[in-house]
């Protein structure tokens, strides 16, 4: 299996480029180690006791895994680059043209305020399909006055949309970070990468 080898060449400190397990192999049983350790250290119980007679435990871990994979799989390549790498937000430099994204319009409720809008630009190309991850931020001014004008107003934090609230949202209780959705990435780069570790393997 491709984790063996994984494992080996860590022990032996090779330093070398590793594949990502295969969908197939024990992928689904490392992330439910790692969710294990990550719920016993932060004092989550692994089993929710039935309080209903005639109702079966519930096995968080079990479940908990697989809508996490459900979640994982589902993520276009764009919003996953954007989770591991961080989004790429337009750059306004003064004297230079509103760079691509980049949104101001005057508030319909306030004088001399600017309701400011800016949109990921990570754009990514996959087999000639162009996807992008769909997440705005939103912001104001303060209004015009005392001669300050087009500085942000810190009592209106940033406000976050992500492509109508969908993708974003992660199941309750699975502390994903940047790493796992790195490694989804491995993972799905793993055929791509490495073809003939994976065919030795599948032999």
């Amino acid at each position: 299996m491709a984790n063996t080898i994984l494992e080996q060449r860590i022990r032996e400190g090779t330093g070398m480029p590793e594949p990502a397990p295969d969908p197939e192999d024990d992928y689904e049983q490392l992330r439910r180690a790692e969710l294990r350790r990550r719920l016993t250290a932060a004092g989550v119980p692994l089993i929710e006791r039935a309080d209903l007679p005639g109702m079966r435990d519930r096995d968080i871990l079990s479940d908990l895994a697989r809508e996490i994979e459900v979640y994982l799989r589902g993520l276009s390549v764009a919003q996953l680059a954007c989770l591991a790498y961080g989004h790429r937000w337009p750059e306004p430099i003064p004297g230079a043209k509103l760079p691509k994204g980049f949104r101001a319009v005057p508030s319909p409720q306030r004088d001399g305020v600017f309701l400011i809008t800016e949109n990921c630009t990570r754009k990514i190309a996959v087999r000639g399909e162009a996807s992008r991850c769909g997440t705005a931020r939103r912001c104001q001014t303060l209004p015009a006055g005392n001669g300050v004008r087009g500085l942000f107003d810190r009592q209106y934090m940033r406000s976050y949309a992500y492509d109508d609230d969908v993708w974003e949202k992660r199941p309750d209780g699975s502390r994903l970070t940047r790493i796992d959705f790195l490694n989804e990435i491995f993972r799905r780069m793993g055929r791509e990468l490495f073809p003939e570790e994976y065919e030795t393997d599948a032999g």
